[in-house]
């Protein structure tokens, strides 16, 4: 993420369904309701909206099995997030600069 003027501010990931037709034109996944959170220049990461994923569970639209998996994954990223190896280097790789470049 990055501010209007170009600062970065950090990244933020989505815990996710897996994505379904990655190959082809149209794509489909559904947010869980979870996200991290990396400040720039942290070692840490941050799990946000924990609120808003229990009261998902809670009204139904994410079913019990769904929701344990998608905290056990949200755990495992915070984990290898401390451990050094989360995101990998391909996110790193992908700077404004180079987005731009790609979208123009």
């Amino acid at each position: 993420f990055h501010r209007a003027d170009g600062t970065y501010t950090g990244q933020y990931a989505n815990i996710l369904t897996p994505v379904a037709g990655l190959t082809t034109p149209e794509w489909t996944t559904t947010d869980l309701f979870l996200d991290l959170w990396i400040p720039a220049g942290s070692p840490d990461a941050t799990l946000l909206d924990e609120d808003e994923f229990e009261a998902a569970v809670a009204a139904g639209w994410v079913d019990a099995r769904t929701a344990t998996h998608a905290m056990e994954e949200a755990r495992a990223l915070l984990a290898r997030r401390r451990s050094g190896i989360w995101p990998p280097p391909v996110v790193e790789a992908w700077t404004r600069e180079r987005c731009l470049q790609h979208l123009s």
